[in-house]
Protein backbone atom coordinates (compact mmCIF):
# COMPACT_ATOMS: atom_id res chain seq x y z
CA UNK A 1 0.00 0.00 0.00
CA UNK A 2 1.42 3.34 -1.04
CA UNK A 3 -1.08 5.62 0.73
CA UNK A 4 -0.19 8.00 3.51
CA UNK A 5 -2.92 7.16 6.03
CA UNK A 6 -1.85 8.67 9.34
CA UNK A 7 0.39 11.42 10.56
CA UNK A 8 1.28 12.62 14.05
CA UNK A 9 -1.16 15.49 14.70
CA UNK A 10 1.17 16.89 17.36
CA UNK A 11 3.88 17.31 14.71
CA UNK A 12 1.42 19.04 12.39
CA UNK A 13 0.38 21.51 15.09
CA UNK A 14 3.96 22.23 16.19
CA UNK A 15 5.18 22.59 12.60
CA UNK A 16 2.28 24.93 11.83
CA UNK A 17 3.29 27.00 14.86
CA UNK A 18 6.77 27.43 13.38
CA UNK A 19 8.81 24.77 15.19
CA UNK A 20 11.57 23.92 12.69
CA UNK A 21 12.38 20.57 14.32
CA UNK A 22 8.76 19.46 14.13
CA UNK A 23 8.54 20.60 10.50
CA UNK A 24 11.63 18.53 9.68
CA UNK A 25 10.24 15.50 11.53
CA UNK A 26 6.86 15.89 9.78
CA UNK A 27 8.48 15.96 6.34
CA UNK A 28 10.62 12.94 7.25
CA UNK A 29 7.45 11.09 8.32
CA UNK A 30 5.50 11.80 5.12
CA UNK A 31 8.37 11.62 2.60
CA UNK A 32 8.41 7.84 1.88
CA UNK A 33 4.66 7.56 1.20
CA UNK A 34 4.64 10.89 -0.66
CA UNK A 35 7.47 9.72 -2.90
CA UNK A 36 5.82 6.37 -3.69
CA UNK A 37 2.57 8.18 -4.49
CA UNK A 38 4.40 10.68 -6.69
CA UNK A 39 6.14 7.88 -8.61
CA UNK A 40 2.70 6.44 -9.36
CA UNK A 41 1.27 9.84 -10.30
CA UNK A 42 4.28 10.56 -12.54
CA UNK A 43 3.94 7.34 -14.49
CA UNK A 44 6.95 5.66 -12.93
CA UNK A 45 9.48 8.44 -13.54
CA UNK A 46 11.52 8.59 -10.34
CA UNK A 47 13.30 11.86 -11.18
CA UNK A 48 10.05 13.69 -11.94
CA UNK A 49 8.49 12.22 -8.79
CA UNK A 50 11.44 13.43 -6.71
CA UNK A 51 10.99 16.96 -8.07
CA UNK A 52 7.24 16.83 -7.42
CA UNK A 53 7.70 15.73 -3.80
CA UNK A 54 10.34 18.39 -3.17
CA UNK A 55 8.07 21.10 -4.59
CA UNK A 56 5.11 19.75 -2.62
CA UNK A 57 7.14 19.79 0.61
CA UNK A 58 8.21 23.39 -0.02
CA UNK A 59 4.60 24.39 -0.68
CA UNK A 60 3.57 22.49 2.43
CA UNK A 61 6.04 24.39 4.59
CA UNK A 62 4.89 27.69 3.10
CA UNK A 63 1.21 26.93 3.61
CA UNK A 64 1.30 25.02 6.89
CA UNK A 65 0.86 28.10 9.13
CA UNK A 66 -2.34 28.91 7.19
CA UNK A 67 -3.79 25.37 7.43
CA UNK A 68 -7.20 25.85 9.07
CA UNK A 69 -7.99 22.17 9.71
CA UNK A 70 -4.84 20.35 10.85
CA UNK A 71 -6.81 17.09 11.16
CA UNK A 72 -7.18 17.18 7.36
CA UNK A 73 -3.44 17.53 6.81
CA UNK A 74 -3.13 14.34 4.71
CA UNK A 75 -5.83 15.34 2.21
CA UNK A 76 -4.39 18.86 2.08
CA UNK A 77 -0.85 17.61 1.48
CA UNK A 78 -1.93 15.02 -1.10
CA UNK A 79 -3.80 17.75 -2.99
CA UNK A 80 -0.56 19.79 -3.04
CA UNK A 81 1.40 16.70 -4.14
CA UNK A 82 -1.09 15.88 -6.91
CA UNK A 83 -0.84 19.45 -8.24
CA UNK A 84 2.97 19.37 -8.01
CA UNK A 85 3.09 16.07 -9.94
CA UNK A 86 0.80 17.57 -12.60
CA UNK A 87 3.08 20.59 -12.97
CA UNK A 88 6.21 18.45 -13.18
CA UNK A 89 4.65 16.25 -15.86
CA UNK A 90 3.80 19.31 -17.92
CA UNK A 91 7.24 20.80 -17.43
CA UNK A 92 9.20 17.64 -18.03
CA UNK A 93 8.65 15.34 -21.00
CA UNK A 94 11.05 12.70 -19.59
CA UNK A 95 8.08 10.77 -18.15
CA UNK A 96 7.28 9.43 -21.60
CA UNK A 97 10.52 7.49 -21.64
CA UNK A 98 10.83 6.46 -17.99
CA UNK A 99 12.90 3.34 -17.70
CA UNK A 100 11.53 -0.04 -16.70
CA UNK A 101 13.66 0.11 -13.54
CA UNK A 102 11.75 3.22 -12.41
CA UNK A 103 8.47 1.40 -12.94
CA UNK A 104 9.55 -1.62 -10.90
CA UNK A 105 9.24 0.50 -7.77
CA UNK A 106 5.48 0.10 -8.21
CA UNK A 107 5.13 -3.02 -10.38
CA UNK A 108 8.17 -5.20 -9.72
CA UNK A 109 9.37 -7.32 -12.60
CA UNK A 110 6.22 -7.11 -14.72
CA UNK A 111 7.19 -6.56 -18.36
CA UNK A 112 3.60 -5.80 -19.36
CA UNK A 113 3.77 -2.69 -17.14
CA UNK A 114 5.35 -0.72 -19.97
CA UNK A 115 2.27 -1.10 -22.18
CA UNK A 116 -0.17 -0.72 -19.29
CA UNK A 117 1.69 2.41 -18.14
CA UNK A 118 1.34 3.85 -21.64
CA UNK A 119 -2.39 3.15 -21.60
CA UNK A 120 -2.83 4.72 -18.15
CA UNK A 121 -0.93 7.83 -19.23
CA UNK A 122 -3.24 8.17 -22.25
CA UNK A 123 -6.27 8.54 -19.98
CA UNK A 124 -7.62 12.05 -19.37
CA UNK A 125 -6.03 13.66 -16.31
CA UNK A 126 -9.15 13.43 -14.09
CA UNK A 127 -9.63 9.72 -14.80
CA UNK A 128 -5.91 8.94 -14.49
CA UNK A 129 -5.54 10.67 -11.12
CA UNK A 130 -8.64 8.99 -9.64
CA UNK A 131 -7.48 5.57 -10.88
CA UNK A 132 -3.91 5.99 -9.62
CA UNK A 133 -4.87 7.39 -6.21
CA UNK A 134 -7.40 4.61 -5.55
CA UNK A 135 -6.01 1.56 -7.31
CA UNK A 136 -2.26 2.06 -7.13
CA UNK A 137 -1.69 4.39 -4.16
CA UNK A 138 -4.50 2.80 -2.12
CA UNK A 139 -6.73 5.64 -0.95
CA UNK A 140 -10.47 5.08 -0.54
CA UNK A 141 -12.96 6.93 -2.72
CA UNK A 142 -13.76 9.22 0.21
CA UNK A 143 -10.07 10.03 0.76
CA UNK A 144 -9.52 10.74 -2.94
CA UNK A 145 -12.63 12.92 -2.92
CA UNK A 146 -11.05 15.03 -0.18
CA UNK A 147 -7.73 15.18 -2.06
CA UNK A 148 -9.28 16.18 -5.39
CA UNK A 149 -12.13 18.21 -3.87
CA UNK A 150 -14.87 16.35 -5.72
CA UNK A 151 -17.74 14.17 -4.42
CA UNK A 152 -16.91 10.54 -3.65
CA UNK A 153 -19.44 9.46 -6.27
CA UNK A 154 -17.47 11.40 -8.87
CA UNK A 155 -14.31 9.57 -7.83
CA UNK A 156 -16.05 6.20 -8.17
CA UNK A 157 -17.41 7.19 -11.59
CA UNK A 158 -13.95 8.32 -12.74
CA UNK A 159 -12.36 5.07 -11.60
CA UNK A 160 -15.09 3.07 -13.34
CA UNK A 161 -14.70 5.10 -16.54
CA UNK A 162 -10.89 4.79 -16.40
CA UNK A 163 -11.11 1.01 -16.04
CA UNK A 164 -13.63 0.82 -18.87
CA UNK A 165 -11.36 2.85 -21.16
CA UNK A 166 -8.33 0.77 -20.18
CA UNK A 167 -10.24 -2.39 -21.05
CA UNK A 168 -11.05 -0.97 -24.48
CA UNK A 169 -7.39 -0.04 -25.06
CA UNK A 170 -6.19 -3.44 -23.87
CA UNK A 171 -8.80 -5.30 -25.95
CA UNK A 172 -7.85 -3.29 -29.04
CA UNK A 173 -4.19 -4.06 -28.44
CA UNK A 174 -4.91 -7.77 -28.06
CA UNK A 175 -6.94 -7.79 -31.30
CA UNK A 176 -4.10 -5.96 -33.11
CA UNK A 177 -1.56 -8.45 -31.77
CA UNK A 178 -3.74 -11.39 -32.83
CA UNK A 179 -4.18 -9.86 -36.32
CA UNK A 180 -0.42 -9.40 -36.66
CA UNK A 181 0.20 -12.98 -35.56
CA UNK A 182 -2.47 -14.25 -37.96
CA UNK A 183 -0.86 -12.20 -40.75
CA UNK A 184 2.54 -13.65 -39.99
CA UNK A 185 1.14 -17.18 -39.94
CA UNK A 186 -0.84 -16.62 -43.16
CA UNK A 187 2.13 -15.00 -44.94
CA UNK A 188 4.41 -17.78 -43.76
CA UNK A 189 2.01 -20.47 -45.02
CA UNK A 190 1.55 -18.85 -48.45
CA UNK A 191 5.31 -18.24 -48.89
CA UNK A 192 6.28 -21.81 -47.99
Amino acid sequence: MLALKTVDQGLVLKAAAGDAGSAEALLAEIWPAAYRSAVALCGGDAATAQDAVQNACLSCLDGLPKLREPEKFIAWFMRILTRAARKELKRNARWRSASQSDCTQIFPGDESWSFLRTCVLELPKALREALILTTIVGYSSDEVAAILRVPAGTVRYRVHEARKRLNVLLDRSERDTNRRLAGILTDGASNG
